[in-house]
C-alpha cells in the first residue's frame, strides 16, 4: 500500500509538472500578453523543428525564439531588449523566474518571480540584486569614495542561462565616457554569480 502511495504522489507530481515551453504559451503570462497563443505556439513548433519563427511588430519589434531548454528558455523581444525565463524548484513548487534586459543605452534588467499560474510574487525574498559595492573588488574607502563620483548610477544585466544560477554582469563600459571607465576597471568585477539554494538566490562565495 505504501508502496502505491508513494507511486500515485511520483504520478501527481510528474503530471503538474511544466514545461517553459507550456509556460510560455499559457494565456496568464504578463510577461507575453502582446504575442497571442497560437502564435506563441507557433514559435515553440518552430523552433523545435530546428527553424526561427520571427514574430513581427508585435511587440515594437523582430521577436523569436533564441533558445529552449525544458527548464529555460531566451526570447529576443526586439533590437534593445531580451527575456529569458528559467523554472527553479522550491519546496516541491516551480517558481517562473523572468529575467528583462533592456539593451540601449547599456544593458539593464529587471528580475521578477511568479508562481506557475503566473501569480507575481515577491522578488525580494527571491534575490537582493547587487549593489556598487558588490561589484568592487581591491577598494579601500578612498578608492570606493573615487569610483561613487564617477558612477552615477549602477546598470546590471542578468543572465538565467546557466542553470541554478544568476550571473550579473556590469555594464559600465557601455555608458561611461571611456577615460572614466578606464580609471574604474581594474576595480569592478567581470560578473559576479548567484546561485539557487532551494529557497533564493545567494552571492556565490
Amino acid at each position: 500500500d505504501s508502496l502505491f502511495i508513494a507511486w500515485m504522489l511520483f504520478a501527481c507530481t510528474t503530471a503538474s509538472a511544466r514545461s517553459i515551453s507550456e509556460v510560455f504559451v499559457d494565456e496568464a503570462s504578463p510577461v507575453f500578453s502582446k504575442i497571442d497563443k497560437t502564435t506563441r505556439l507557433d514559435m515553440v513548433d518552430y523552433f523545435t523543428a530546428g527553424q526561427k519563427k520571427v514574430v513581427h511588430d508585435q511587440m515594437d519589434g523582430d521577436t523569436y525564439i533564441e533558445s529552449m531548454t525544458d527548464d529555460y528558455m531566451k526570447v529576443v523581444i526586439s533590437t534593445s531588449a531580451t527575456v529569458e525565463v528559467r523554472l527553479v524548484d522550491s519546496n516541491k513548487r516551480a517558481i517562473i523566474v523572468v529575467s528583462t534586459t533592456y539593451l540601449l543605452p547599456a544593458a539593464d534588467s529587471r528580475i521578477d518571480f511568479y508562481d506557475e499560474s503566473w501569480h507575481q510574487l515577491d522578488s525580494r525574498r527571491y534575490v537582493k540584486a547587487p549593489v556598487l559595492d558588490d561589484l568592487l573588488v581591491d577598494v579601500d574607502k578612498k578608492r570606493r569614495s573615487e569610483i561613487e563620483s564617477i558612477v552615477d548610477f549602477t546598470l546590471v544585466s542578468a543572465s538565467l542561462a546557466d542553470a541554478d544560477t544568476i550571473v550579473f554582469t556590469p555594464s559600465f563600459d557601455k555608458y561611461l565616457p571611456t577615460e572614466d571607465y578606464i580609471a574604474i576597471r581594474p576595480y569592478v568585477r567581470t560578473s559576479v554569480v548567484y546561485r539557487w539554494n532551494g529557497k533564493r538566490y545567494i552571492p556565490s562565495k
